[in-house]
């Protein structure tokens, strides 16, 4: 707003998209509070809900943060009505975090001198009865050494920016422990890949 203003860009149609912005974001945050406050609750209920109606929700909530990096983001989401079992909101958490991993790994190759283009992919498929949900960047990888350690909880390469390396030790817990599916980490091409498998529901 400050910088729109500065700018003499404040009209009526800015304040309304920003506006509108402003309480998605707020709702989304709320809902992260009220996920975490049930989080470790034994008796939580699952319900069928769209994977893609949940990723394009998380890829919005950051889409700011996305493009004042100067990152890229593309989405193949398959068109087929997809159904898994699980919390919305902690699957929503879960793809969070691992966009926000690419979105640090790319700013931080940046840092060190490569000029090229931000760039991450959010790929939903099925295949057998499987959803299958691909998140991609050019971020550079990991270091191999680091691999084995990803997912345990307190690991972080990123001590000095505040990182508490709980960010995929939690998202890894939603998808396998709260979802029953399976989730991993590896580097391909120019960068990491996390892969998600989950089970779909035939409750659509």
């Amino acid at each position: 707003l400050r910088k729109a203003f500065d700018n003499q860009r404040l009209d009526a149609a800015f304040m309304a998209k920003a506006d509108a912005d402003a309480r998605r974001q707020i709702e989304i945050m709320s809902d992260t509070i009220d996920t975490f406050r049930a989080f470790l609750k034994p008796d939580k209920q699952k319900m069928a809900f769209s994977p893609a109606r949940v990723a394009r929700e998380a890829i919005a909530f950051l889409e700011r943060q996305l493009a004042a990096s100067h990152i890229q983001v593309q989405m193949d989401i398959a068109p087929e009505p997809l159904s898994v079992m699980g919390n919305p909101n902690e699957f929503k958490q879960a793809l969070i975090n691992l966009i926000v991993n690419a979105r640090e790994a790319i700013k931080t190759r940046a840092a060190s001198g490569w000029s090229g283009v931000g760039r991450i992919a959010v790929t939903l498929t099925s295949d057998r009865g499987r959803v299958i949900l691909r998140v991609a960047d050019n971020g550079g990888g990991f270091e191999p050494g680091h691999l084995p350690s990803l997912f345990d909880p307190y690991f972080t390469t990123k001590e000095a920016q505040g990182g508490t390396g709980l960010g995929l030790y939690i998202s890894r817990l939603i998808i396998e422990d709260g979802m029953n599916g399976r989730m991993e980490a590896r580097n391909e091409a120019d960068g990491a890949l996390f892969l998600i498998e989950l089970a779909e529901s035939p409750h659509g």
